[in-house]
């Protein structure tokens, strides 16, 4: 099977450990290819506890769909969550100069780092930030803006945090 449109994503619980793989079909819709699950060992409220356990867990759940898809897969989107993980709000502002000049693709990246410029608890790291919309001159939009002409812009940024040891441990062993 080849892999190349294909998403494959990895959730690591503390009960079970899930895979599968999608890709698109004839319509655009998300068709699920590949499927394989098995219980979670070496976690215990969400941190690893066991690594070789944990690590076992996650080799089997890919080993079976490795298997059934009879290739090996190279890439994948983790998914895991944990109590100590933070959602915040970044909001961010810029006038555009001159008035009324079509808002640039470097407009709106300037702006989505200044919206992730948010207080954390100590020692967390970012590990999503993600645009949920715009305001062009206070009109809502979902898309970035790019091309519009405008006298303002703003974004609000949607942004989860979880403590970098827990971030680094993970992204360790998978």
């Amino acid at each position: 099977m080849d892999l190349q449109d294909a998403v494959v994503a990895l959730e690591i619980g503390s009960a079970k450990v899930a895979a599968l793989v999608a890709r698109p079909d004839a319509k655009g819709r998300l068709e699920v290819v590949s499927l394989a699950y098995g219980p979670a060992a070496g976690f215990e409220r969400w941190r690893i506890v066991d690594e070789e356990a944990a690590a076992e867990s996650v080799e089997n759940v890919m080993g079976k769909l490795e298997r059934h898809l009879q290739v090996p897969i190279k890439r994948l989107y983790l998914a895991f969550s944990s109590p100590s993980m933070e959602s915040v709000t970044g909001l961010a502002m810029t006038p555009i100069f001159p008035a009324g000049r079509q808002i640039k693709r470097q407009d709106i990246h300037t702006l989505i780092q200044a919206s992730r410029k948010v207080a954390l608890r100590r020692g967390d790291g970012q590990i999503l930030a993600l645009p949920r919309h715009f305001l062009v001159d206070s009109q809502k939009m979902h898309t970035p803006p790019e091309g519009l002409g405008a006298q303002k812009l703003e974004v609000e940024t949607h942004i989860v945090a979880c403590p970098e040891t827990e971030l680094a441990q993970i992204e360790s062993r998978v």
